[in-house]
């Protein structure tokens, strides 16, 4: 009877650690939730200069017939060789940044990177990050001319193609849209006459 009886105990102290480890697995979940409810809030997708060039190159986008991305991970326009010796490194720093639009091509195939450039990236830690991205960008075929003294434009350009001059801080104009379309256009017909 006494062997019982340990026994019996021994059971219910492990369907009762089993209980008490459920319980506390749950309550941690339920914690972690609601702290998470607290944690984030909405923001807008887009900053007002932003919108500005988005509105611009939507609409020149549409009359070409071509696409129009917005936030692209620059992890989906350029990856790391796959054996590299820092290949995870360098997956992590390009999965982590985006860039602001891409133009493509209706088979959506890139045609034009742009990033706009506004007091958000004055800081030390955003410089750097641009230069990254621009070294990324720059070993996948584009080219970024930064300005001159007194300039306030930056020029970005795909290698073989005219130049594209964006204001730094202003929303973007229709002229520069048009110097987009001509040069989307030019590059789309280069591409037919090489097929």
């Amino acid at each position: 009877m006494e062997q019982k009886t340990i026994v019996l105990c021994i059971a219910a102290a492990a369907v009762l650690l089993v209980l008490l480890s459920l319980a506390w697995s749950r309550l941690r979940a339920w914690l972690t939730a609601r702290e998470l409810r607290h944690a984030y809030q909405p923001r807008p997708l887009f900053s007002a200069h932003e919108r500005a060039a988005y509105k611009a190159l939507r609409e020149m986008t549409d009359e070409l017939g071509l696409v129009l991305f917005v936030k692209v991970r620059l992890l989906d326009l350029a990856e790391p060789r796959p054996h590299h010796r820092k290949y995870q490194l360098y997956l992590n720093k390009v999965s982590a940044k985006h860039v602001d639009f891409v133009v493509c091509s209706a088979k959506s195939e890139p045609r034009l990177i742009i990033e706009l450039d506004d007091f958000t990236h004055d800081t030390p830690s955003r410089q750097a990050r641009d230069e990254f991205v621009d070294t990324v960008l720059e070993s996948c075929g584009y080219e970024m001319t930064a300005p001159r003294s007194g300039s306030s434009h930056y020029t970005f350009r795909k290698a073989g193609c005219q130049p594209i001059t964006i204001p730094k801080h202003e929303p973007i104009k229709k002229v520069y849209v048009e110097m987009v379309r001509q040069i989307v256009e030019s590059e789309a017909k280069n591409d037919e006459n090489a097929e």
